[in-house]
């Protein structure tokens, strides 16, 4: 070889590479002379980026439109965007973790009972929307269900079935809706915090209360959770700090349904958590962060917004009333013995009643869209996620075993939601936390058991050494 062939072939790479950085040049000049298409280049860099990284992060991401529209001020999307773009996010991390095989694909919990039901479900919704009277909104339920249920049951599951990723998402989880929550308590000292309803605060105008009440009420379990869990202090000082200002914006939010909820979560959350005498302890930390949201609220919270929110849990008048739950109740459960086996027709429930289009309560609405067998689908995933949930809590000890508690509340939290408000696809977050559990167990399952100390006794011979 001579001699400077070695030197002319490094400068010939060197002119390829600057030649297509001077094509990328010219085809983005228009881009960043721009500066919304800029940024909107910036942003699917970074989206795909995190993607790549982990489903952790755009599943997380899910509670950043509410932040966004507070920011900007309304919502710069066309209505449904987000939540088609965040399916469509999703969905690009599942193929790229499918591509990677870096946790490889849990089999096990993609075929579970849950997840086999949840797709049962929408062949169901499929088959009954011909004969529904409502079939054009019909047919909405049907894709937001994909995007805002399915979608998200799958994700979930790919993030269970990794510790590292389920941490990942819990504390990026835990890091949004406290952002969110302490972004309304300066909108309430500062007087700019929006209320949609009257005495109902929220983050947004656009945004309704009840999501932000929701939201806070599962980043305070989070909290509560990552207090009693926590190994850095780091970590434990940032979620006693921001409790206090997601107590403030569940109380703020003025919405009943997620107070009554948050109550069943958090006392199933401390009765599996004290299992634990290390966790014991800390809950007096979990008391000590409660008990400054107690004196900051009514510091910070007007007092009608206080009366509504906890109407319902004191049994005062307010928190007795149905406000129109019982009218739609009764009419779901007439337009059911009407049509007890196969329902009225996905969506139907909207031409029984226009003004309002689903009865809030998930139960009734799929009993009286699809009839019993729909109500029996859902019955099962929801039991199937609890129950394997609680075979892991019983299963594992230490850190599995406070998650497990966290999901199995957070799961009951939500379901207690459904039971009261929203339609189905309103009501995601019931697939969300069964299918981060379907995921972890799917995850145990695969690791090799630890062999009992008995077990050792019982093969040991003289000296306590294995024979």
């Amino acid at each position: 070889m001579r001699p400077h062939a070695a030197p002319l072939t490094l400068r010939r790479r060197r002119l390829w590479l600057l030649g297509a950085w001077l094509l990328g040049v010219v085809m983005l000049a228009p881009i960043l002379t721009r500066p919304t298409l800029s940024f909107v280049l910036v942003v699917a860099v970074v989206a795909i980026w995190l993607a790549w990284k982990s489903v952790a992060y755009p599943l997380a991401a899910a509670g950043v439109p509410p932040l966004v529209d507070a920011i900007v001020g309304s919502n710069p999307l066309p209505k449904g965007g987000f939540t088609f773009l965040f399916a469509a996010w999703i969905t690009l991390a599942v193929f790229f973790s499918i591509m990677r095989g870096k946790t490889g694909v849990p089999s096990r919990a993609l075929m579970s009972v849950p997840v086999v039901l949840s797709f049962v479900l929408l062949g169901l919704m499929l088959l009954r929307l011909g004969p529904s009277s409502a079939e054009a909104y019909g047919s909405v339920k049907v894709q937001l269900f994909v995007a805002d249920t399915l979608i998200v049951l799958v994700g979930a599951v790919f993030v269970g079935s990794s510790r590292a990723d389920l941490e990942k998402f819990l504390m990026a989880t835990l890091a949004i809706l406290a952002g969110g929550a302490l972004l309304l308590l300066f909108n309430l000292v500062s007087g700019g915090a929006h209320t949609v309803v009257a005495d109902r605060f929220s983050l947004a105008a656009q945004e309704y209360p009840i999501y932000l009440a929701r939201d806070s009420a599962d980043g305070l379990l989070v909290a509560i959770y990552a207090i009693l869990a926590a190994t850095r202090p780091q970590v434990r000082a940032w979620a006693v700090a921001v409790s206090p200002a997601l107590v403030v914006a569940l109380i703020a939010a003025g919405s009943r349904g997620p107070i009554v909820a948050f109550a069943f979560g958090l006392v199933t959350l401390i009765g599996l958590a004290a299992a634990s005498g290390r966790t014991r302890t800390r809950l007096l930390i979990v008391a000590g962060a409660l008990l400054v949201a107690m004196i900051l609220v009514p510091l910070v919270v007007p007092g009608s917004s206080i009366g509504r929110s906890l109407s319902a849990v004191l049994g005062s008048s307010a928190g007795l009333s149905s406000n129109g739950r019982s009218d739609l109740w009764s009419q779901a459960f007439t337009a059911f013995n009407l049509h007890p086996l196969l329902g009225v027709g996905w969506g139907g429930f909207a031409a029984l009643n226009p003004s309002e289009l689903y009865p809030h309560n998930i139960l009734l609405e799929v009993s009286t869209e699809l009839g019993i067998v729909g109500a029996a689908v859902v019955v099962g995933i929801v039991g199937g996620g609890a129950r394997t949930l609680i075979s892991i809590w019983r299963s594992t000890r230490g850190t599995e075993k406070l998650q497990a508690a966290l999901l199995i509340s957070l799961l009951l939290t939500a379901f207690v939601n459904a039971l009261f408000s929203g339609a189905i696809q309103d009501n995601a977050h019931v697939w969300l936390w069964a299918g981060l559990g379907l995921g972890m167990s799917a995850r145990l399952v695969g690791l090799p058991r630890r062999t009992p100390p008995l077990a050792h006794s019982e093969h040991a011979g003289a000296g306590g050494k294995v024979a």
